[in-house]
Order: structure tokens, then C-alpha cells, then sequence
């Protein structure tokens, strides 16, 4: 299916948009801990069974950028049998944007943003007070 949707002209050219824009905007999602019960989004909306979601968390998996997954380090390696199949703006694209804002706030979502921040896919962050003092204790 992914490789339908990037072969898709019109998905391509938006992408294309994307890539040659000077900026882009995008929420970190955080994800620690193994789903206890099956209300996850990911899980809800069909996108992965619960055991793929178990399986991000054992990897690692603290957040993800355009629903690609990484660990605390930016390292998305041990996620390609999830992050390879989605069909949206690749990582590798991400990273070559000029400013990348990632916006993101509380505590629990420090992880994802360190993770974003060491995996080169924010340089901007607009967050609240309690998550950029954690940020500030942690780094």
C-alpha cells in the first residue's frame, strides 16, 4: 500500500512541496510504556495490532514524527517493520528542511522531544513551561 501512495503523482508533488519549503510544522507524539489495553490510536484507527504496539515499546519507541518511530537517541532503525510502511513524509526528507518545529507539551512528552531533537527532526520547539524545565534537568 505505501509504496502505491508514494507512487501516487499528486501525494508526490505534495511531498515535493514539503521537502522544497524552507519550514515545517508537526506534533511529536510520545509513546512510553507497552499498551496495558487496546484505546490506543494507533490501535483504534487500525494502523497497528497490539502486538506491533508492544513491540515498538520493547524497541524503545519513546515518540514519533509524521507516525514514524524513534528511540530517546533519534535512532529509528529498530522501527522499520512499522516506519516502513507508512505512507507519509519520510524522515530522511524531514531532516533536510531548513526549520523543523516540533511542537509538544508536558511532562511526558520529554522523551519524544529529546528523541526528536537527537534524530535531527526539530530545530524549533514551541512546548510549555513544565516540559522546557524537564528538558533543561535532562539535557
Amino acid at each position: 500500500m505505501k509504496k502505491i501512495v508514494d507512487d501516487e503523482r499528486l501525494i508526490y508533488k505534495v511531498c515535493c512541496l514539503y521537502y522544497n519549503d524552507n519550514m515545517n510544522q508537526m506534533e511529536i507524539g510520545d509513546y512510553l510504556g507497552i499498551p496495558e489495553k487496546a484505546d490506543h490510536t494507533l490501535f483504534k484507527a487500525g494502523y497497528a495490532t497490539l502486538r506491533e504496539l508492544r513491540t515498538l515499546a520493547e524497541c524503545g519507541a519513546v515518540g514519533d514524527v509524521a507516525l514514524q518511530f524513534y528511540d530517546e537517541e533519534g535512532n529509528t532503525e529498530k522501527f522499520h517493520f512499522f516506519n516502513d510502511r507508512v505512507a507519509s513524509m519520510q524522515l530522511d526528507m524531514i531532516r533536510k528542511i531548513p526549520v523543523k518545529i516540533g511542537i509538544a507539551g508536558g511532562g511526558k512528552k520529554v522523551h519524544s522531544v529529546i528523541g526528536a531533537i537527537r534524530g535531527g527532526f526539530i530545530n524549533v520547539l514551541i512546548t510549555n513551561a513544565e516540559c522546557a524545565r524537564e528538558l533543561i534537568r535532562r539535557m
